[in-house]
């Protein structure tokens, strides 16, 4: 398709890159007008093979035991959503989580340590 393209210029040239590209489809199956009911099934794309899965034995839920081992989740929801949350002003449980574990990590200064003389 590349050299279809860099050969534009040149019509008889552009024709022949696009044949040779037809046969090639043609060759391989792959263009869309090829595809029937009956083979649709066996040569599924790999999305859709995923999307018939989950719709026939979907992945149940993991047990309790097994749920966020490593607190990713928590993780995710304070540092990624809380953040957002906190850029659009939207109020939930993500920012509160946010701003307490902001606050662990929050340095203040006294008055007497920044050499302010208040």
């Amino acid at each position: 398709m590349l050299a279809a393209e860099n050969v534009r210029e040149n019509p008889a040239q552009y024709e022949k890159m696009m044949n040779v590209l037809r046969n090639l489809m043609t060759d391989l199956n792959i263009k869309p007008v090829q595809e029937t009911g009956a083979n649709a099934l066996e040569q599924a794309t790999f999305g859709n093979l995923v999307k018939k899965w989950e719709n026939e034995r979907p992945i149940p839920e993991p047990e309790d035991e097994f749920k966020d081992v490593d607190g990713i989740a928590k993780y995710i929801k304070t540092w990624f959503t809380g953040h957002f949350a906190k850029m659009i002003n939207m109020e939930d449980n993500s920012l509160k989580m946010y701003e307490e574990e902001i606050l662990k990590h929050t340095v203040s200064l006294t008055s007497e340590e920044n050499g302010c003389d208040d």
